[in-house]
């Protein structure tokens, strides 16, 4: 028997035993058919004397109130039993990891999860007994799930949340949408009124309002495991944006047919800066520099347009 039904059959034995209805003889059975049940029923009866439990009253007012009793014990007995609720509980505070650009850093979880967090990412991590909630504010990360059924390995993004089935995967969050391509096994993406799953070998897009189809998964998602820059037929917006995460600094790109300009990129990531000029270079783009860290890139013909 797991330890949720020991903890229920412990809790209705002590109710019983509040309510004089107890059948000692079968108690004693249950009592002493597994060593499990005398720690739970001792725990529920710690519990109780240390007033985590339920107020005090008279007896003629638990006569009266017995179903409300039994109704407020079971549900509190039940929350303690299970380590759902303590007096003095307080949720963990969140691990927050970060790197800087071109840095990859791999963890290992306390669960016996790892990951990988690429260039200019953030996460927030939160593992206490009942979950795993994961934050991926920005940037992107590759996870590989360990396995617990009693607690879901969730991720959420800006656009939605990730459940891992049993998995591996990579989430990708950019300004409009976030990507997930699973590597193994399944997930479940909730945004927005939507829900989908996604087998190994597809990946997802979402943007909060729902989820889309999922697709034959490309390997240039993945590429930046291996520090390479992998873009095909992509929109220079997310290209140049994933070149800043790697070089360090901004790019404003002006216009939304220069931003959805679909460009190819193919090259080592230590020269993501020498990538983003020649790219600059290749597309005949106008770059004013702000100072060191920003830099807005101009259609060519962006004056005769305006005329």
């Amino acid at each position: 028997m797991s330890q949720d039904p020991i903890a229920r059959e412990a809790a209705r034995w002590w109710l019983h035993a509040h309510d004089e209805q107890r059948d000692e003889v079968a108690f004693t059975q249950w009592y002493e058919a597994d060593p499990r049940h005398a720690a739970q029923y001792q725990h529920l009866l710690q519990l109780w004397q240390a007033g985590a439990a339920l107020p005090s009253v008279q007896r003629q007012q638990q006569r009266r109130q017995r179903r409300r009793l039994r109704e407020a014990g079971i549900a509190v007995l039940l929350l303690c039993a299970l380590g759902i609720y303590t007096r003095h509980s307080a949720p963990l505070p969140e691990q927050t990891l970060r790197t800087a650009s071109g840095e990859i850093e791999e963890v290992r979880l306390e669960d016996g999860s790892r990951l990988q967090l690429s260039p200019d990412s953030e996460l927030g991590v939160r593992i206490d007994a009942n979950r795993r909630a994961l934050q991926l504010r920005h940037g992107q990360a590759w996870f590989q799930v360990a396995p617990d059924r009693d607690r879901p390995f969730q991720v959420h993004t800006p656009h939605g949340t990730v459940t891992a089935l049993g998995t591996a995967f990579d989430i990708a969050v950019s300004g409009d949408a976030s990507v997930v391509t699973v590597t193994e096994h399944q997930v479940r993406v909730d945004s927005g009124t939507g829900s989908r799953e996604a087998a190994a070998g597809q990946q997802l897009r979402f943007d909060g309002t729902a989820p889309a189809p999922a697709l034959a998964a490309t390997p240039a998602q993945l590429a930046w495991r291996e520090r390479r820059l992998a873009w095909i037929s992509a929109p220079l917006a997310d290209v140049v944006q994933d070149l800043d995460r790697w070089h360090g600094g901004r790019t404003w790109i002006a216009g939304d047919a220069l931003r959805q300009q679909p460009v190819t990129v193919l090259a080592d990531a230590d020269a993501a800066a020498r990538s983003r000029d020649q790219l600059a270079v290749a597309l005949h783009v106008r770059v004013v520099r702000i100072g060191p860290n920003l830099q807005v890139w101009l259609p060519a013909k962006a004056s005769s347009d305006a005329r």
